[in-house]
């Protein structure tokens, strides 16, 4: 029967001043000073009779495990939650301390005793644990501390992170929480991480600032979420790697941005990116250089993507000694590259200047040898150019 009211506080441990024997896991020679063990309880002498070789039941273990029990009611009445241990089994619905002083809820079996083996909440991914701790912080605390703090979770979205992270490649420490130039990130990849999180509420607007500089990595997309990538300096970035958006995510590209090697735009299945060839808060105007790239295309755009500029802008792009194995512009499979502001492109580049194919379109209101190539573009019956 459930007890339906609160039981007597127990004021302290039983016997906590009296004399009481500490209990040891196993007892091989019980005795009428020790007897008890924890794996045996009291052993088969304590029941017959002293003439036949039993022994009675000594005091001090009675006391000693009555004391080392209610230790453990006491503990858990008073508030206390047992630390995770390595050794435990612990099942579903499970609630333990981890090392970081944090509560966390058992959500699927570990231990040693199941398949999975010890699953250590602090380091555990929210596979097998949850954490239910409950913020102290306040719903519109933006700090570093608040966003970057392991207990904020998904069911607690008053936390929204900021809207602006910084990365300096040079003095930046991918340890930093990213949202001052003193507390930069070092590379992209970690700026963006800042907003991939679930655990927190997104700003309506991101905004990555980089410090100008070379970065040999690709921008990562965050999906569905509008990202602004600007960077900073009148040299601009140097990009080595592919700016790539995909799934329904949006990028908006300003400041200037310089690609080399094997780098290119694309955008894919319902992504859309931005060339917003805007002035940044530095003063700089957008321009997009394709310095010595050699690549499928300069701008490729398939399964829904689409390439855009941003209206009212004036977008420069400039290609030098480039060599494209498609063409400087394709699109395909019901793909676009639209401009509604200006754009100007220059330079020379080796290969065709566009490819449209399977439903997709090139909307420049400009000649078809506006883009530049040293050959002509193609475009098929179901796509357009205009």
């Amino acid at each position: 029967m459930a007890i339906q009211s609160q039981p007597s506080r127990i004021s302290e441990p039983f016997a906590g001043s009296g004399t009481k024997n500490v209990i040891p896991a196993t007892n091989a020679t019980p005795s009428a000073s020790q007897a008890a063990s924890w794996a045996s309880g009291f052993p088969p002498e304590c029941s017959q009779p002293i003439s036949a070789g039993g022994c009675p039941v000594p005091r001090n273990d009675m006391n000693g495990v009555l004391n080392q029990l209610s230790q453990d009611f006491s503990f858990r009445q008073d508030g206390g939650v047992w630390a995770w241990s390595a050794l435990a089994d612990y099942d579903t619905q499970r609630v333990v301390r981890g090392s970081d002083g944090l509560l966390y809820f058992s959500r699927l079996q570990s231990g040693p005793g199941f398949v999975a083996g010890a699953q250590d909440p602090t380091v555990d991914d929210g596979t097998y644990w949850t954490s239910p701790h409950v913020p102290t912080v306040s719903a519109d605390d933006n700090s570093s501390a608040a966003a970057n703090t392991a207990w904020v979770n998904s069911w607690w979205t008053g936390i929204q992170l900021p809207s602006k992270a910084y990365v300096d490649g040079t003095n930046g420490d991918d340890s930093n929480d990213g949202f001052s130039w003193a507390t930069a990130k070092k590379t992209i990849a970690a700026a963006a991480a800042i907003f991939s999180s679930s655990l927190l509420k997104l700003p309506n607007s991101i905004t990555i600032i980089i410090k100008e500089g070379t970065y040999d990595e690709a921008l990562p997309a965050i999906q569905g979420t509008v990202v602004y990538y600007i960077s900073s300096g009148v040299n601009g970035i140097v990009l080595t790697k592919t700016i790539n958006i995909g799934r329904g995510g949006l990028i908006g590209l300003g400041g200037i941005i310089t690609l080399t090697g094997t780098a290119y735009i694309t955008a894919s299945r319902g992504g859309v990116i931005q060339l917003t060839a805007t002035t940044d808060e530095y003063g700089t105007t957008s321009a997009i250089n394709f310095d010595n790239v050699s690549a499928r295309a300069a701008f490729y755009a398939y399964a829904g993507g689409s390439l855009i500029t941003y209206s009212g802008s004036t977008l420069n792009i400039s290609f030098t000694n480039c060599t494209f194995s498609t063409a400087t512009v394709e699109i395909e499979y019901n793909s676009f590259f639209s401009r509604f502001g200006t754009i100007n492109m220059s330079g020379s580049v080796t290969g065709k200047r566009y490819v449209a194919a399977y439903c997709s379109g090139i909307h420049l209101s400009s000649s078809a040898t506006f883009i530049p190539g040293s050959t002509a573009g193609t475009i098929d019956t179901t796509s357009y150019y205009n």
